[in-house]
């Protein structure tokens, strides 16, 4: 059986417990950075909820705000599939939504995308922050963005007002 040369390292100098605990250290450092984004998306999601229910009460249901995160963007076919709305009535919702400066409208091609901007915030430090962490160990220089669709990533509309 073959042994990779770090394994090599690990067992001749005696460094496994080294090496285990340095393992250890970033499997609590990642568990500690999720829980922190999950407990910001949750508080973010709460407060949307409770801005929702004071600010447009007639359209607040708890699936609303649930397709609202389920990614940092969302279009009028997910309201229509998710909650089984009417085109029109999407619409309408997506645009009041926007009213209250929820989400941002942006159009790309024929298609429209409404961010959710703080989701978008939170999203992007995160993903921020660990590509720096890499940059720094691979000197990368180029800058790559959260996992959206293709024309979204490259619209110059988003890099320029919506990723900094």
């Amino acid at each position: 059986m073959k042994m990779k040369k770090g394994s090599i390292v690990v067992r001749t100098k005696d460094a496994l417990e080294e090496w285990i605990l340095y393992m250890l250290n970033g499997v609590e450092q990642t568990s500690l950075e999720t829980i922190a984004l999950i407990e910001n998306i949750s508080t973010l999601m709460d407060k949307t909820k409770n801005e929702l229910k004071e600010k447009l009460p007639k359209i607040y249901n708890k699936d609303l705000v649930e397709v609202l995160f389920m990614h940092p963007y969302t279009k009028i076919g997910f309201l229509m599939n998710n909650l089984g709305l009417h085109r029109d009535t999407a619409s309408k919702y997506l645009r009041e939504l926007e009213e209250i400066e929820i989400l941002k409208s942006i159009k790309i091609g024929r298609s429209k995308f409404f961010i959710n901007l703080e989701l978008f915030d939170i999203l992007k430090t995160v993903y921020n922050s660990t590509y720096t962490k890499i940059c720094r160990r691979k000197s990368i220089t180029s800058v790559y963005q959260i996992n959206m669709p293709k024309k979204l990533k490259k619209s110059r509309h988003i890099k320029g007002k919506i990723i900094k």
